[in-house]
């Protein structure tokens, strides 16, 4: 046991404190401390990463949200009406049109049914027009919706996920059979490569 003056000059109740388990008591309470410290420092780089997300969720979120409140101003059974007497007028392999928008889903279903000579290269064509007339079609009701380009389908299609489904007149009754049967994602937008239910 240590015997200098130092020692000697703490209270008993404080020698106990300093040599039990031995650990020092300073030395507990510097690791405490450090342990806080560890704690706020790791709490703080938590918080940070967070808030970049959010940052960054904010960020990308922006347009699709601009696109929902201005596709909610449009009259969907003129934009449906438009969009099929374009493609008919415009894709002559298509033969009959169905477009269904759920708005509470936020889904869009177009169907469309082909002359029995097309393709499968000629129906993603069919399928790609189908889908830009009707983003198009949006954007001339509100021009708060931004329209398609390129290589974007426009802001439809960053609010709205698309089923798509292309077939010949002959399998319209058979799914598997058809040339284009897809779903795509809101965000998604025009490089995608349609396929069909087995491709």
């Amino acid at each position: 046991m240590l015997k200098c003056g130092f020692y000697k000059a703490i209270p008993l109740y404080s020698r106990k404190a300093i040599l039990r388990n031995g650990v020092s008591y300073m030395e507990k309470r510097h690791i405490r401390f450090m342990i806080i410290i560890a704690v706020l420092v790791i709490s703080s780089f938590l918080a940070g990463c967070d808030n970049n997300s959010a940052e960054k969720s904010n960020i990308k979120s922006k347009p699709a949200t601009a696109n929902s409140l201005a596709l909610e101003k449009v009259d969907w059974e003129k934009i449906i009406n438009q969009t099929k007497s374009d493609i008919l007028s415009q894709e002559k392999m298509v033969q009959d049109v169905s477009i269904k928008v759920d708005q509470s889903k936020k889904s869009i279903i177009i169907s469309l049914a082909c002359n029995n000579a097309i393709n499968q290269s000629t129906a993603a064509e069919a399928a790609d027009t189908a889908v830009r007339r009707l983003s198009s079609n949006a954007q001339m009701q509100n021009k708060d919706i931004v329209g398609p380009s390129k290589d974007n389908w426009g802001g439809v299609w960053d609010v709205y996920t698309l089923d798509m489904r292309v077939a010949k007149i002959m399998d319209a009754e058979k799914p598997s059979k058809w040339l284009i049967y897809d779903v795509v994602d809101p965000g998604v937008q025009g490089k995608h490569k349609f396929k069909g239910l087995n491709r």
